[in-house]
């Protein structure tokens, strides 16, 4: 067995504790971003809003049950990421 020295186990705890940060840090900006991602959905595009939040409260509810279900929202999500991404290059060429 090796021994470890405390000055090991404060240097790596001193480590983790700055890795936590650093991770709350980058979720807590993320949060921020989504927030105002989501606000401006809603107050732009009311129904669109309305909609996805239907659609993950079926996710999370377990509605994936059946294969037409999943060829529907694969349907919409391809739509959903085309309008995004036009969306966000109509925003990148402003």
């Amino acid at each position: 067995m090796t021994s470890v020295d405390n000055g090991q186990v404060i240097e790596a705890g001193n480590r983790i504790r700055d890795d936590a940060k650093q991770l709350a840090s980058s979720v807590g900006a993320f949060t921020d971003q989504a927030r105002g991602a989501l606000t401006e959905l809603m107050e732009t595009r009311p129904y669109v809003a309305i909609v996805g939040a239907f659609a993950v409260g079926y996710l999370l509810a377990g509605g994936l049950s059946s294969r037409l279900t999943r060829v529907g929202l694969a349907v919409a999500g391809r739509y959903m990421l085309a309008n995004l991404g036009s969306e966000l290059l109509d925003n990148v060429r402003r």
